[in-house]
């Protein structure tokens, strides 16, 4: 298992409070001691990150990703944000080729521009929470919108605004959705799919269960 950590670990500045170095030392994360206000190192809030044998990137933490950027990375297959994280930063998983789920919590309430652009993502589940979402940040290649690609979420929210200025597929969770002349399906919060009626399905309105896996927190 590989483990990252921002801010360092290791550097401590003294500074003046309201200096340049304190306002540098909350910028960047960094431990640091007020000069003439105790010798107790102060840790602002900061956010971790590990990733499995098996590809799966954790991050954790009280704060702004900030800087974290895993573009380009091919080993991340998943990636888990835990409860906390307070946004998920511009590029941050811009061409992560394999990565095909994310699971967001409730505290990300920004999706930085490009951040997930071509990715493996096939779909995603975006909470209510989630109120800025950036420029082609989802369902997005390099050069054009991904065909298929879902983004599931709830009435009145961001991501159905993103996904309706946007063209891309909307599933509301708990909806009805008609998928033949007599049946529907509803998917619900905890990625049950329900069929119900009778008849035949038609195959072009009919849900990809596939489409589902991995999309829910």
């Amino acid at each position: 298992e590989m483990t990252g950590y921002y801010p360092s670990e290791d550097l401590i500045v003294s500074c003046h409070r309201d200096s340049a170095a304190h306002a540098y030392a909350e910028a960047e994360g960094l431990k640091y001691i007020l000069i003439g206000e105790g010798t107790e190192p102060i840790i602002p809030e900061s956010v971790t990150w590990s990733i499995s044998d098996e590809g799966v990137l954790t991050i954790r933490g009280n704060a702004s990703m900030k800087k974290l950027d895993f573009r380009y990375n091919r080993n991340i297959k998943s990636v888990i944000i835990e409860d906390g994280v307070k946004d998920i930063s511009p590029f941050a998983f811009n061409n992560c080729s394999n990565l095909t789920s994310v699971l967001i919590p409730e505290s990300v309430k920004k999706i930085g521009d490009y951040a997930f652009q071509s990715s493996g993502l096939e779909s995603i589940f975006i909470p209510s929470s989630t109120t800025e979402i950036g420029n082609e940040a989802i369902g997005y290649n390099m050069d054009s919108k991904k065909s298929g690609f879902i983004i599931f979420g709830e009435k009145g929210t961001a991501a159905e605004t993103y996904a309706k200025d946007n063209g891309i597929k909307f599933v509301v969770f708990d909806e009805q959705y008609k998928c033949g002349d007599t049946a529907t399906w509803s998917l619900n919060k905890e990625g049950t799919l329900t069929i119900s009626g009778t008849g035949e399905m038609d195959s072009s309105e009919s849900p990809d269960a596939g489409a589902y896996k991995g999309s829910f927190v």
